[in-house]
């Protein structure tokens, strides 16, 4: 007989905010312009952006007058706290829904048809941004935003996948036919934002475009197994046809565009550049735009000739939208072989070994393999060991995404472009196509069980050659050769950037015995890791630089950091499971090593004195609990918490905080998480 199985789940969850507050003399909400109602429009119209103090000048209140003029007097006026113009970071919030079933059903007595899949919707929006400030006068309106805005991005996915197959029997070997198709779309958006360069006429909420990739796998795969080949022969062998596309669809023109709110238009021949007051034109810092003789431009021509004033942000605030340049329709297939055999030589040993060929449409061939062998000393200990060879290939999210954004270094805006290697920056710095990443892979480790303790230690070592970075931004004072095509913004690109190596030593110890009347057991597991960065992969690009400055540029000095001492080098968890009757509980305990980031420049230090701003990070310690009651077979309920005790990381340094507050690389910034769950089973 066959079987079919449904299920369903509904999930939501609210975003978790962490502020990020920054002291008001290093993020003062508003400028002196501002408090002081000396900001313009692009005709020289007066803006009033600070009509408290005017009405305290007609009142003749000096008091008034002189707190209104301060960034902490018109705060304390308008009711708003420095924590509430912060920038917030946390986890989304969410909506997700999906549906899922699993089938298998007989053909015949030798064959069997099965199938299994799901659907999923996830809605997501984030404070994924930094504020805003009034102060920023390319970024904010007075009339849209008076105190200043914090953008927020959502994203609307919906995941579609499903299997089929045939298993059966073909002579005396074992087959399994399938098709496993898969597609996703993401169309991402962002709200309580807008394009400063279209002016108050912008939309503030923005389709920013739409990411699909669609997956089609074919196999075919069969096996048999000798059982009169010394102590037994399992050989498998098998194809596989698989289809890739992925797409970028730009967003809505207003995400992605220049405007020209900006830009003053001359409305009469020899038009004087000169505001209402009889004076020249200002820019976005107050400084007047004249000739070099300090008198107002001339425009000559009316309807014609044209002065940029106020050289407003472009684009969506936050996120730029994804443009018609960024969009894309790449396709690959790949077709590929294998051949495994697995040799028992006798009841205590075994050997293996697999070789996979398999051929990019996009990118060529490679073959891969691998051996191991595992010896059993008794019944109760055995050692093994392994050996394979691998490899990635770029990935056409790796070789087709192009995507402009603006950046903070500190508090200062910057925008720039992620080209694709295929694009002409790309062509003209002299960076290639990106290559496989290659690794090797040893590995050795043994198996005990001594009484009522069982014991696994693994040791290991990976290396990995040409892993794929991303560099840091170049500009065209760097690379000459960027400025036909880049003008003044900058660009980064994805390269095969240097090798890299993990070796490690991964242990478990279980224990479970009976206690009283229940079940107790305990669970010891370690990881102990050194990852290392073993040298970059710098090409003779064509640029101004050094070579070492070439080199922190190709793979900065963070991103090292980032991976050497990024995560932590060691991670304990000590777990306790009790059942008894209808009752069961778990408490686990996690140790998470210390970590050390490093700083990507140097920088004025807030003790004193010029250098980088790396911080060490100390180990940390979370608790978890779970307690279930068991109504019966089919219903039960669970009440736990992670981090129970509601453990943070350490702060970031005062340098370095602009975004997150906290630490992200052990156990996250969340804190304490407690629930309450239900579960039926039908």
């Amino acid at each position: 007989g066959g079987y079919f199985n449904a299920s369903a789940m509904v999930a939501s969850a609210e975003r978790t905010i962490r502020p990020t507050v920054l002291e008001i003399d290093r993020a003062p909400l508003y400028s002196g312009d501002y408090l002081n109602n000396q900001t313009t429009t692009t005709n020289g119209v007066p803006i009033i952006t600070n009509p408290e103090l005017i009405a305290a000048q007609a009142s003749g209140d000096a008091a008034a007058i002189a707190n209104l003029s301060t960034v902490e007097g018109l705060m304390a006026s308008r009711d708003i706290e420095q924590y509430e113009v912060a920038t917030y970071s946390g986890l989304p919030g969410q909506t997700r829904m999906s549906l899922g079933f699993n089938l298998e059903s007989p053909m015949s007595e030798t064959t069997n048809f099965y199938a299994f899949g799901d659907f999923g919707y996830k809605y997501a929006d984030a404070y994924s941004c930094f504020f805003r400030r009034a102060a920023q006068a390319d970024r904010t309106s007075y009339a849209l935003y008076p105190n200043g805005f914090r953008p927020q991005i959502y994203t609307d996915q919906y995941n579609l996948s499903l299997a089929t197959g045939i298993t059966g029997v073909l002579g005396d070997f074992d087959f399994d036919l399938s098709n496993i198709f898969g597609t996703n779309s993401a169309q991402y958006g962002m709200f309580n934002t807008w394009n400063a360069s279209i002016g108050e006429s912008s939309p503030t909420e923005m389709d920013l475009g739409t990411h699909r990739f669609l997956q089609n796998t074919l196999n075919f795969d069969v096996t048999n197994f000798y059982d009169d080949i010394l102590s037994g022969l399992n050989v498998a062998f098998g194809g596989e046809l698989r289809v890739e596309n992925y797409q970028i669809s730009a967003g809505q023109e207003e995400s992605w565009t220049a405007g020209n709110a900006g830009v003053f238009t001359a409305t009469q021949d020899n038009q004087l550049l000169i505001g209402p007051d009889g004076f020249p034109l200002e820019d976005l810092s107050g400084n007047p735009i004249v000739d070099q003789s300090g008198a107002p431009l001339v425009l000559p021509n009316a309807g014609v000739s044209q002065e940029l004033v106020k050289n407003y942000a472009l684009n969506c605030q936050c996120f730029r939208g994804f443009a018609p340049e960024n969009e894309g329709n790449r396709f690959r297939s790949v077709m590929a072989a294998y051949g495994d055999l697995e040799l028992d030589v006798t009841e205590d040993w075994l050997v293996s070994g697999a070789l996979r060929f398999e051929n990019y449409s996009d990118f060529g061939n490679v073959l891969t393999g691998k051996v191991a062998t595992r010896y059993s000393i008794g019944e109760k200990f055995a050692v093994r060991g392994s050996f394979s060879s691998g490899f990635r290939a770029p990935s056409l999210q790796e070789l087709g995404y192009s995507h402009s954004f603006t950046f903070f270094v500190g508090l200062v805006p910057f925008d720039g472009t992620l080209y694709p290697n295929s694009s002409s920056p790309a062509r003209a710095l002299g960076i290639g196509a990106l290559q496989e990443e290659r690794s090797r892979n040893v590995s050795v480790g043994f198996t005990a069980e001594i009484g009522k303790f069982d014991l696994a230690v693994d040791a290991y070592k990976i290396d990995i050659y040409d892993r794929i970075f991303q560099t840091s931004e170049f500009d065209s004072s760097q690379a000459p050769v960027l400025e036909p095509v880049i003008g003044s913004g900058l660009a980064n690109f994805r390269i095969n950037g240097g090798d890299i190596s993990t070796q490690g030593i991964e242990a478990v110890l279980s224990y479970n015995t009976n206690f009283g009347n229940g079940k107790l057991g305990f669970d010891l597991a370690g990881i102990f890791r050194e990852n290392k960065f073993e040298g970059a992969n710098v090409p003779d690009l064509n640029t101004a630089l050094t070579d070492e400055e070439l080199t922190e540029l190709y793979v900065s000095r963070d991103l090292i950091g980032q991976y050497e001492t990024g995560t932590p080098g060691s991670k304990i968890i000590g777990t306790i499971n009790y059942s008894l009757g209808k009752f069961s509980t778990m408490l686990r305990g996690t140790r998470y090593g210390s970590v050390q980031t490093r700083d990507s420049r140097e920088r004025d230090l807030l003790g004193g004195g010029f250098g980088f701003a790396d911080q060490y990070f100390t180990p940390e310690f979370t608790v978890d609990l779970g307690l279930t009651y068991s109504f019966s077979d089919a219903i039960s309920l669970t009440l736990g918490g992670n981090n129970i005790f509601n453990e943070y990381p350490e702060i970031v340094r005062y340098e370095l905080r602009t975004f997150d507050l906290y630490s992200q690389y052990q156990q996250g910034s969340t804190g304490a998480n407690y629930f309450a769950r239900l579960t039926f089973t039908l």
